[in-house]
């Protein structure tokens, strides 16, 4: 779950419409300094397994999953920026290919 910091700001424009004159709005968006990737490589090789994020390219979703089916040694690299993030993490028991199942995510910070 991501929240990202919020930006507010104020738009002051010369309407052309049948209501003519200075119009203010104020406007909230998701700040543009907000982002959030995770990088799944193999050690050894540095290799990318698999990539996912939040905004720079990818979606603004709150809620994402990755899956990586094969197994294996992997480093997990998470970088970002303006943002609060849960993850949580399943590493199935030698044997046991299903793993315990997640807990599910409330996304409250």
């Amino acid at each position: 779950c991501f929240s990202p910091n919020m930006t507010t700001r104020t738009i002051w424009y010369d309407s052309k419409y049948t209501d003519r004159g200075e119009k203010t709005e104020t406007v909230t968006t998701i700040s543009p300094a907000a982002w959030f990737e995770v990088t799944v490589r193999e050690p050894a090789s540095g290799q990318i397994v698999a990539k996912e994020g939040f905004a720079r390219g990818y979606s603004t979703d709150t809620g994402k999953d990755l899956t990586i089916r094969s197994q294996g040694k992997y480093l997990i690299e998470f970088s970002g920026n303006e943002l609060s993030a849960q993850v949580q993490i399943r590493v199935p028991k030698e044997g046991n290919p299903a793993g315990s199942p997640l807990k599910k995510m409330a996304c409250t910070f």
